[in-house]
């Protein structure tokens, strides 16, 4: 599937997607509030709590909006970094995101 992803329309990027993402549990973009927690970015990842804390420890996820020791993203700009990669087909990291987005 991989080799054919490139060649798809949008619209069946977003059909297969949505599919994928209901069969594993992830929340689609409209069910989600306006502020992302933990449990949203841990199920929009596919990763565990402690993954996420090291990857914000690493910088390799958005900037969270911290709230005392709680941390939340922005749904918004999470789900347009999770959906943006980089010409090798990684995520971009805090700072290369920070550098595309300002």
């Amino acid at each position: 599937m991989r080799q054919h992803w490139p060649a798809l329309s949008d619209p069946v990027k977003d059909a297969v997607l949505t599919l994928v993402r209901s069969a594993v549990g992830i929340p689609s973009a409209d069910s989600l509030p306006i502020v992302l927690d933990i449990v949203h970015v841990t199920k929009l990842l596919g990763v565990s709590r402690s993954t996420v804390d090291r990857m914000d420890a690493e910088e390799k996820i958005p900037a969270p909006i911290r709230a005392g020791r709680s941390k939340k993203w922005d749904s918004d700009g999470f789900l347009i970094w999770l959906r943006t990669r980089r010409p090798d087909g990684e995520p971009f990291t805090r700072a290369e995101w920070a550098r595309q987005t300002n």
